[in-house]
């Protein structure tokens, strides 16, 4: 009877037992994935972006970012689909030298806001560290100055589309002075739309060239974070739209830490005409943040996201 008895005991402890560790495998919470991809800060200075930007709001409920899907390893074979894009972390190429500029250490200084709606910059500003693109289109190398860490991981980016047969994307402009945007800016105004449309008043007009190229001090060229690249001839664009390499560039942007700044359908919103040339540098996480929720720059700004909040 005692042996009975014990084994009895020993039965109900063995399923307490069990309980209690189905309990906890059940609750226990996830655990997400912080990434640290940069071992040094670039040290860039920070852009001033539009005065209506909330610094305390938060990113809503409706929008989807899943920060444990950036791998810091040069190759990971999951992906993700959310909104019906397909995050894919999978490089062709060899990244790990690239990855501290892809993914920089100080990713804010990278993101700021420039459009018709911000505060103009400066004439005299001029970004730190610009550099020679290495991808610059021989010949026009004196327009292919960018910030060092963007035109590296512009390189890494163009190098993926090389191994895809799109070898011959070459950078055409990237840094444009204020007073150079000044110049190009009224050169539109009176040698183009002016002369062809002389019936129009002077803030029509502004708003025609304002389509395609912004006042000076609102240009993101200033900042050295943007860069116009295709494989056409200058001039003629345009002709870029909907091709081959065009689409390319702009699925793949957000894993080399670019997005297609002004893209088709988001006109109302950015203000600017479609351009799939057009590229500008942001930093990894925000770029694929972007990408996943279909939004500009400018609606991130606008709704008040902001990725980088300790309470995000």
């Amino acid at each position: 009877m005692m042996r009975e008895y014990s084994l009895t005991v020993i039965f109900i402890i063995i399923l307490i037992c069990a309980a209690a560790m189905l309990t906890l495998w059940v609750f226990m919470p996830e655990k997400g994935g912080d990434t640290d991809l940069s071992d040094e800060s670039s040290s860039l200075p920070v852009i001033n972006s539009s005065e209506n930007n909330s610094e305390s709001s938060m990113v809503s409920d409706d929008t989807t970012w899943d920060e444990s899907s950036v791998d810091d390893t040069e190759s990971s074979e999951d992906s993700d689909e959310t909104s019906g894009k397909e995050i894919n972390w999978n490089y062709t190429v060899d990244i790990s030298m690239y990855l501290k500029y892809i993914e920089p250490e100080n990713p804010e200084s990278f993101s700021a806001l420039v459009n018709k709606n911000t505060v103009p910059l400066s004439a005299d500003y001029v970004p730190e560290q610009l550099v020679l693109s290495a991808n610059a289109r021989p010949g026009r190398e004196d327009q292919c100055y960018m910030n060092a860490t963007a035109a590296k991981a512009l390189e890494a980016f163009l190098k993926e589309a090389a191994y895809y047969g799109y070898d011959d994307i070459t950078v055409t402009n990237a840094y444009r002075s204020y007073n150079t945007q000044y110049y190009l800016f009224y050169d539109y105004y009176f040698k183009l739309e002016a002369s062809k449309n002389p019936g129009l008043t002077k803030s029509q007009i502004i708003a025609l060239v304002s389509a395609y190229s912004f006042p000076p001090g609102q240009s993101e060229h200033q900042t050295g974070l943007a860069c116009d690249m295709h494989n056409v001839a200058v001039g003629n664009q345009d002709s870029f739209n909907h091709s081959e390499e065009a689409e390319w560039l702009a699925d793949n942007a957000y894993r080399f830490g670019f997005i297609l700044r002004y893209p088709e359908g988001k006109e109302d919103i950015t203000g600017a005409i479609y351009e799939s040339w057009h590229f500008r540098f942001v930093g990894r996480k925000l770029a694929a943040y972007l990408y996943v929720n279909n939004i500009t720059l400018d609606e991130y700004y606008e709704k008040g996201y902001d990725i980088y909040s300790e309470n995000q």
